[in-house]
């Protein structure tokens, strides 16, 4: 079995974005159907995720404390509780929880367009942008995803490699690419189906890459709008949390 170095990922064999071929792109509403029928799924992975992350003791046994408020159903008027909720200028983390949907996509749009300066973290993307970079070394290796996945040098690996794809962008920026790069992948689809394989065993390695991420922006002035299930966003500390 291939061992890794004490540090760096040349020992996979893999550049750290691996090459892809243009294929056609899914029309908005096939994604959207693909979303809302791996959303139970999805769901249930994450809180086996959490399960397996405190179990490796990567969480803390409980959550900080804070709950979700629930947003209008209204994206104007959504973004403007949430706006009533921040100072202008000011580093902020806004979590916006729960399952993919139009809904929530047009409230995060409707911040985007009315916040200065801000940045949009996709936890979904992150988990498959680690599906994505492993599943070329279990395909180069002719081993399963699974058994990649459960083996913890592989995933701090995956994150390594997710940290090299941002080469001095901004996570919000790196997250944009790395969603253009991978719609764009002959895989894609095994990617989608394969996202709750990477929330169930990678989630404490994405949640504490993302903390980490946050803790070096304090002084940035940025907003960072994070996007994701409650299972995931309930460990991120911050008094901004709200439920779609």
């Amino acid at each position: 079995a291939q061992r890794p170095p004490t540090a760096g990922t040349a020992w996979l064999g893999l550049r750290p974005t691996p090459r892809c071929r243009a294929v056609p792109l899914r029309r908005p509403a096939v994604a959207e159907a693909t979303a809302e029928s791996t959303a139970e799924a999805e769901a249930e992975a994450q809180r086996r995720g959490i399960e397996v992350a405190l179990a490796r003791q990567l969480l803390p046994s409980e959550p900080p404390a804070g709950g979700f408020r629930r947003l209008a159903e209204d994206p104007a008027a959504a973004a403007a509780g949430v706006l009533a909720d921040l100072k202008e200028g000011d580093f902020a983390v806004v979590a916006v929880a729960g399952p993919p949907s139009e809904a929530k996509k047009a409230v995060l749009f409707e911040l985007q367009r009315q916040i200065g300066k801000v940045q949009l973290w996709r936890f979904e993307t992150l988990f498959r942008a680690v599906i994505f970079l492993l599943m070329t070394y279990a395909e180069q290796t002719g081993g399963e995803l699974r058994d990649v996945l459960s083996r913890p040098e592989m995933l701090a690996a995956g994150i390594e490699m997710v940290e090299e794809m941002a080469d001095g962008k901004s996570i919000g920026q790196m997250v944009g690419d790395a969603d253009s790069m991978m719609s764009m992948s002959q895989n894609f689809q095994q990617v989608v189906e394969s996202t709750p394989l990477a929330s169930e065993f990678a989630q404490g390695e994405v949640i504490n890459f993302v903390q980490k991420e946050l803790s070096k922006m304090s002084q940035s002035g940025t907003v960072v709008l994070l996007d994701g299930y409650e299972e995931t966003l309930q460990y991120i500390d911050t008094p901004h949390r709200f439920s779609t």
